[in-house]
């Protein structure tokens, strides 16, 4: 996960300042999480005590997978807050450790991904799913099966 690496020697030079950083890369997830193309962070990074960083900002990427109504290819852009704290000495579970002039933010990402990755995703607002009597998926065209689609449940 080298692509989410922040190079912190601006914060740590300026602990008074928040620094602005830009990342994308890929994240490793579990089957189950598909993304399409790079994940993207933005936001600051400052230094808020001895050897103690907080990187703030927002997590960007595309859900990708099956519709769950239709089961068609579906993608959902998705954006989440991302908040953490960082130290070369922690003392507690909650914060992520590092080294030297550099903070991995990779499975910090990978975290905030997995706890923010819709329960569903759907190909559009308004998807018909598919008719629970013949199959025929009803974005492309109605089967006559049910009364317009009105005996169809909703989920």
């Amino acid at each position: 996960m080298k692509d989410f690496v922040l190079d912190i020697r601006e914060a740590l030079a300026r602990p008074e300042d928040a620094i602005a950083f830009q990342l994308c890369g890929r994240v490793d997830l579990p089957p189950d999480c598909g993304v399409e193309g790079d994940a993207h962070l933005g936001g600051t990074c400052q230094c808020i005590g001895k050897n103690l960083m907080l990187v703030e900002g927002s997590l960007r990427y595309h859900a990708a997978g099956q519709c769950a109504r239709c089961l068609e290819p579906a993608k959902l852009p998705v954006e989440t807050p991302f908040e953490e704290r960082f130290s070369r000495t922690p003392d507690d579970e909650e914060i992520f450790p590092f080294t030297g002039d550099v903070i991995d933010l990779g499975e910090a990402v990978r975290q905030a991904l997995i706890l923010s990755y819709p329960d569903k995703i759907l190909c559009k607002e308004d998807c018909k799913g598919i008719c629970p009597v013949c199959g025929q998926v009803l974005n492309v065209r109605d089967c006559g099966c049910t009364a317009m689609g009105s005996d169809l449940e909703e989920d």
